[in-house]
């Protein structure tokens, strides 16, 4: 891991490295709140009103925030950035959610920590973005433990492994948007767009397959908001602590807390192949941090030069 900013104390730092571990915790918790309703005696509810729920108490868990930032939340200049981010966030979190039903809550979210090979993807192809052969070996690598945990070619996956890597692809879409969307808009007006475009978006397909929640159902559907927003919260601030470079690789460990909570919440053993596949998709993608980071200093370097 790289150094902090220049200049940042020591505890500034231990400050920033724990807020991400923290919210890895929270990021593992969310997936680990769906797979708890799938355990519960009661009638399993639709994927969409799951997801529904999801983004309707993140609405109201950031809304103290919104509420802070006042009548300017609402002012945007990236509508169509807004709506695309928008509909990838539902694709990629009910994919997500639906893999979540039947399989290992640490084999689900190894899958998804490829999404920035995707992001890289959709980034060169559409944004124009440049990278190396060096970034392009992780995303080959990155595919590669993929392949490894699915256990066969893609060709051949079951439907809900497929599900999985569709969420991945999702999140890459989303990844890319949030970029663009960080280059303009506040963090708060983010949340708001994000979490209200996709309750008004699922609004209407929930209430036709609505199914009243239990008691300890609405539990559970209020984890997957609380937690998954305070997560991306604490690791924001993380990320304007400390150097971003030296916080990002803290993210990898909500693989880690994903494969503790399925060992001791659901008995779920990880299996070799998703041990080394996991083990793959980490090491590509730390690898791809690095080279960004690289390519970073390399790039302010040049601009420093330029500005003497």
């Amino acid at each position: 891991m790289t150094q902090p900013k220049t200049g940042q104390s020591s505890g500034r730092l231990l400050e920033a490295g724990a807020m991400a571990i923290v919210a890895a915790a929270l990021f593992a918790a969310m997936s680990m709140s769906v797979k708890a309703l799938e355990q519960l005696d009661a009638a399993e509810l639709p994927v969409l009103e799951v997801t529904f729920f999801r983004y309707v108490f993140g609405l109201l868990t950031a809304s103290p925030l919104m509420i802070a930032q006042g009548p300017s939340v609402f002012h945007t200049r990236a509508v169509g950035a807004h709506a695309t981010r928008v509909l990838a966030g539902i694709g990629g979190v009910a994919s997500m959610f639906a893999a979540l039903t039947t399989l290992p809550l640490g084999f689900v979210t190894a899958i998804s920590f490829s999404n920035p090979f995707f992001a890289l993807i959709f980034a060169t192809l559409f944004l124009g973005e440049r990278a190396g052969p060096w970034r392009w070996l992780a995303v080959m690598l990155g595919f590669g433990g993929v392949i490894v945990m699915a256990g066969a070619p893609l060709s051949a996956l079951e439907p809900m492994v497929a599900l999985a890597v569709l969420a991945a692809v999702f999140f890459g879409v989303e990844v890319v948007m949030i970029r663009r969307l960080a280059l303009t808009e506040d963090f708060a007006t983010v949340l708001l767009y994000n979490n209200l475009g996709a309750i008004l978006l699922l609004a209407l397909p929930v209430l036709a397959f609505w199914q009243t929640p239990t008691p300890e159902q609405l539990f559970f559907l209020a984890m997957t908001g609380v937690v998954g927003v305070l997560g991306q919260m604490l690791f924001l601030t993380a990320m304007r602590i400390g150097e971003a470079s030296f916080v990002a690789p803290f993210l990898y460990l909500t693989l880690v807390f994903a494969m503790i909570y399925g060992f001791f919440l659901f008995d779920e053993v990880p299996t070799s192949t998703t041990l080394l596949g996991s083990a793959i998709i980490t090491s590509a993608g730390l690898f791809m941090l690095y080279r960004e980071h690289l390519a970073k200093a390399r790039q302010d370097q040049t601009t420093k030069e330029i500005q003497q």
